[in-house]
């Protein structure tokens, strides 16, 4: 065990002192730093991958009841003072590489994120669906390696929600039964506390949304009146909170000055769905039977809104029906269909099922999802068709990058690749 140990924590130690001192640092070029902090990054992963080896030692050899421990977690807290959390999440790594020992492979190798990890492991926690992680790892252990952590994120509580149906559909509708609303004053403070299930929330959430976004335009407009080019964000007299607020005010004024019984605009909420999902709930509705168990191997399947919200699939159903919503087909790739070369801009019916794809800005690093672009992959002047294939979505600060030589493009798995001026890719550890 000493020599296991050994050689992986002393290549850490070096390499830590090598990146230590300012001194050190200012040598280093952009790129250089930059690949500093991914070797660190990938020796963090490989000391993760050694505690917990070392915890699923101690907890396979019971080493913890010596000193009067109950479980291995008491043992790690009064060993090395971990919080609740971090000793919850690393029992939880445990458990998970005793099911998927590839993990502790790639994360040994640095090719994979502890946050990934802790994600996968949490699913793995899950009692009504951990022991189906299994066939599904393989795909999912690809996606935490090549896709950033939120979007990981989502593709794990998807698979999570559609192989656990019974437990997701029980928690929406427990969302759902204890919707409330309460309003109080205190002092010169008026609060508004509300909650709701996924799919109003959804809704609420969308209209929130639209108005805020009316609201910076017209103080964006207000400010560019006024002092021209030179406006920046930073000179606008209310923060994204106070506008919100703001929002939310305009929203209750709407709503008092329509009269009674006007028709409202649908759909306002776009729920995202893989054919076999909605066919499947659709046709255990009509025949009032429990919808077959999804296949744990398959983490294409989706039911969420476009902002990432996952849906129940009976919630959907029962929407359409009563058209509250649209329903948006996708390809495996995550594509809407394709729409033709018919117009320069995107906007209307092309804008919405690019914007539908992903309304974060697709720059590595970034994720901006307010007042995103959505830009041709390949550019209009070289034969690019305004299509949602050739679409994604960009924040106005990375859009302009495109036009330095930086290039963007998605390959067949719907993932999304950034370019170099000198054609290397921008790539994370």
């Amino acid at each position: 065990m000493r020599s296991m140990l050994a050689d992986p924590l002393a290549a850490v130690a070096d390499d830590v002192d090598s990146a230590h001192g300012s001194a050190a640092l200012e040598a280093l070029s952009a790129a250089e730093l930059a690949q500093r902090l991914q070797m660190l990054e990938r020796q963090m992963r490989r000391c993760e991958a050694a505690m917990v080896a070392v915890l699923d030692h101690a907890d396979r050899r019971g080493v913890f009841s010596i000193d009067g421990h109950r479980s291995i977690r008491g043992w790690a807290g009064a060993t090395v003072r971990w919080s609740d959390a971090e000793t919850r999440d690393r029992c939880r790594t445990v458990a998970l590489v005793r099911d998927v020992p590839d993990v502790a492979t790639e994360l040994t190798a640095g090719r994979i994120g502890v946050a990934q990890i802790r994600e996968l492991a949490r699913v793995r926690a899950n009692p009504r669906v951990g022991d189906r992680l299994v066939e599904a790892a393989t795909t999912l252990i690809e996606h935490a390696e090549n896709l950033p952590f939120a979007d990981f994120r989502l593709v794990a509580r998807r698979w999570e929600a559609l192989n656990d149906a019974d437990g997701a559909h029980r928690g929406h509708e427990a969302a759902h039964q204890g919707r409330r609303v309460s309003t109080s004053q205190l002092d010169d403070t008026f609060h508004l506390i509300a909650q709701f299930g996924a799919v109003p929330g959804a809704a609420i959430a969308e209209i929130l949304r639209r108005f805020e976004h009316a609201e910076f335009d017209r103080e964006w407009d207000d400010l560019r009146a006024r002092v021209g080019d030179d406006a920046c964000t930073s000179m606008l007299e209310r923060t994204t909170a106070q506008r919100r607020a703001d929002a939310l005010f305009a929203i209750f004024q709407a709503a008092a000055s329509t009269p009674a019984g006007a028709q409202p605009p649908e759909p306002v909420v776009n729920i995202i769905v893989d054919i076999d999902t909605f066919q499947a709930h659709w046709a255990a509705a009509a025949s009032d039977v429990a919808p077959p168990p999804a296949d744990a191997a398959d983490v294409g399947r989706r039911c969420e809104t476009d902002t990432g919200i996952i849906v129940d699939p009976a919630d959907v159903v029962a929407a359409s029906i009563a058209g509250h919503v649209r329903r948006v087909v996708m390809d495996r790739a995550g594509v809407v269909v394709e729409m033709g070369r018919r117009q320069r801009l995107f906007t209307g019916s092309a804008r919405t099922a690019a914007m539908l794809q992903g309304r974060r800005c697709l720059w590595p690093g970034c994720g901006r999802d307010h007042r995103t672009h959505i830009d041709h992959t390949t550019d209009w002047q070289h034969s690019g068709g305004t299509s949602p294939h050739n679409a994604g979505p960009l924040c106005p600060h990375h859009n302009r990058y495109k036009s330095h030589g930086y290039r963007v493009r998605r390959d067949e798995h719907g993932r999304w690749h950034t370019y170099h001026p000198d054609g290397t890719e921008i790539v994370a550890a």
